[in-house]
């Protein structure tokens, strides 16, 4: 298991960005901020703890700050947002 260090954006505070995947695995990791993933073609299978998740076009799925989790794709565009964990514990 890896702890994923999350580089925000530069004119804010979060990191957002578009993800073009031909197919790819990320092992299992973790990171501070909450991840949300929409998915704008293709799909993806998000693994937690003993549960996988199908996400398909025009749905999204949530990683909570500090869970571990992996994400397999078969090819996808998803928009990505990662926000600090601080952002609700303030």
């Amino acid at each position: 298991m890896k702890h994923e260090i999350v580089s925000n954006n530069e004119d804010v505070d979060v990191r957002f960005y578009l993800s073009e995947d031909p197919g790819s695995y990320v092992p299992p990791h973790w990171h501070e901020n909450l991840e949300f993933v929409y998915v704008l073609s293709g799909s993806l299978t998000q693994s937690i703890a003993d549960r996988k998740i199908v996400v398909e076009q025009d749905q999204f799925c949530f990683a909570d700050s500090r869970v571990v989790h992996s994400v397999f794709t078969g090819g996808n565009r998803a928009l990505v947002l990662q926000i600090p964990r601080r952002f609700i514990t303030s």
